[in-house]
């Protein structure tokens, strides 16, 4: 049996996007020193200036950590399914969902020059990571298989036999 690493580097990536999660609900505070840098002014100039903005901002990562929870969760059932399965589509998926999520955060982060900047591009580069494992693990598979098309339809076979099979199996007593 054939260890697939780019599943398990994807559910690694989830498994870190939902820890983030679970601090931006939990423990960030509204501001960190790299925020107060980059505004350019002390905590208590802008609590002065704006009272209310701790509140908001506590609020607002409520709200990012909720999708960040969900983003990782959402990642790990994809990674442990259809991208492990190599369902068609799983990888443009997984392209996709990484380039708008860990891939604009961490864009973002090297263009506001955060502290983090370099955890969060290793935490992107998880992605175009599992995408190639992906790739060069198709090509593996073909070459000892006899062709995509025949990985493909014994895939696709196989998962419908399985499907159908529950379906028609009596519960159970």
């Amino acid at each position: 049996m054939t260890v697939r690493l780019s599943f398990i580097t994807l559910a690694i990536g989830s498994i870190i996007v939902t820890g983030l999660g679970l601090y931006f609900v939990f423990l960030r505070p509204p501001l960190l020193p790299e925020d107060l840098r980059y505004l350019g002014r002390t905590l208590t100039q802008v609590e002065v200036a704006t009272p209310a903005l701790s509140t908001w901002l506590r609020h607002v990562f409520w709200v990012m950590g909720g999708y960040m929870i969900a983003t990782g969760l959402v990642t790990m059932y994809v990674a442990l399914t259809a991208f492990r399965a190599r369902t068609r589509g799983a990888a443009a998926v997984v392209a996709l969902a990484g380039a708008a999520s860990v891939g604009g955060m961490a864009l973002v982060n090297f263009l506001i020059a955060s502290d983090f900047k370099w955890p969060l591009l290793v935490l992107a580069l998880l992605w175009p990571s599992a995408l190639v494992l992906y790739g060069l693990e198709g090509r593996q598979r073909r070459s000892t298989s006899g062709g995509t098309a025949r990985v493909l339809r014994d895939d696709t076979e196989t998962a419908l036999s399985r499907e159908h099979a529950a379906a028609r199996s009596p519960a159970v007593q």
